[in-house]
């Protein structure tokens, strides 16, 4: 399956640059698990039923943001009806630049809300990477090879600490859906708001999915949440697997987890961590591999052009 991955073989791309040629190995295998999996339910008789694919990610490693773009290039041009998820707040886009902070089902109020992550949010964790992820996923839009959704819960900030906005509608339900009634404002990564967060994210791809007729419904998603999402899977009888990369599976081992993963090769490492502008942190910064957007560019470029991919 290699050639759906990439045009160049494993052994070209290594003499270039090995760490490339071991990010393209674990996505082929990816490529494989996934269609074979979706080919053993069509082969059972449930066509319209929605493969959930939970690929868990590290926040700060580029090569899994660059291990998302080739897998998702490769399973966007091979199954109809595919769509993305993302790990961000399905209303991040604000009232003021005209884009109506619901849910996204429409593809080109997805398209505007993906500008605006591109070009009006910078992350600490890999900023040049998520950008390029973002790119890619806005050319499959227009393309129309895929279709994508912000699928997190609405978030606000609190004296400099990210909390659940509980005035959120949808968000509001993942609150009742987990029982968290208290008026006291709760952390994002409590262990209260992780599992709103989670139930969100369950929610949102399988409403999406089932409202879309989608066949391969793929969520990018840090590691740390694929228990909590898989457990929700795991009690409505669907589908679902993890992809998780062996760097991460003593730190995200659960019984629901367990149930149903595929466990890659670690991927080579290289951590971006910095604050974008290029302000430093030494704190922020001590344990990163780049400390600017320049670093990492220079980085994930390489890697694609040893892989002979513009992606």
């Amino acid at each position: 399956m290699l050639h759906k991955i990439n045009k160049k073989t494993l052994s070209e791309i290594a003499c270039i640059d090995q760490d490339a040629a071991n990010i393209v190995s674990s996505a082929a295998k990816s490529y494989e698990a996934i269609i074979q999996a979706r080919n053993i339910l069509d082969n059972q008789g449930d066509h319209a039923q929605t493969l959930f694919v939970l690929a868990g990610e590290t926040h700060t490693e580029v090569p899994h943001y660059l291990h998302h773009m080739l897998l998702i290039d490769a399973l966007s041009k091979a199954q109809d009806n595919f769509a993305v998820a993302l790990e961000i707040d399905h209303n991040i886009a604000p009232d003021d630049i005209g884009i109506i902070t619901t849910p996204l089902t429409v593809d080109d109020r997805t398209i505007r809300n993906l500008n605006y992550t591109i070009d009006g949010i910078t992350s600490r964790y890999c900023d040049y990477a998520s950008r390029e992820l973002s790119r890619a996923l806005k050319r499959g839009l227009e393309q129309q090879r895929l279709k994508c959704l912000f699928s997190d819960c609405s978030k606000k900030p609190v004296q400099g600490m990210n909390k659940i906005n509980t005035d959120d509608a949808s968000t509001q339900k993942s609150c009742e859906a987990v029982k968290y009634t208290s008026d006291e404002l709760c952390g994002t990564t409590t262990p209260t708001g992780m599992a709103i967060r989670n139930h969100h994210m369950y929610s949102a791809i399988r409403n999406y999915a089932e409202q879309s007729n989608i066949r391969i419904m793929y969520q990018c998603v840090g590691s740390d949440h694929l228990e909590g999402i898989s457990k929700h899977f795991h009690g409505a009888g669907l589908p679902y697997f993890n992809l998780v990369h062996s760097s991460s599976i003593d730190r995200v081992q659960g019984e629901f987890i367990n149930k149903s993963y595929l466990l890659l090769d670690e991927l080579p490492k290289f951590e971006a961590y910095y604050i974008p502008g290029g302000r430093i942190d030494i704190d922020l910064c001590m344990m990163s591999d780049c400390l600017t957007s320049e670093d990492e560019q220079n980085y994930v470029e390489g890697k694609l052009n040893a892989m002979g991919l513009k992606l």
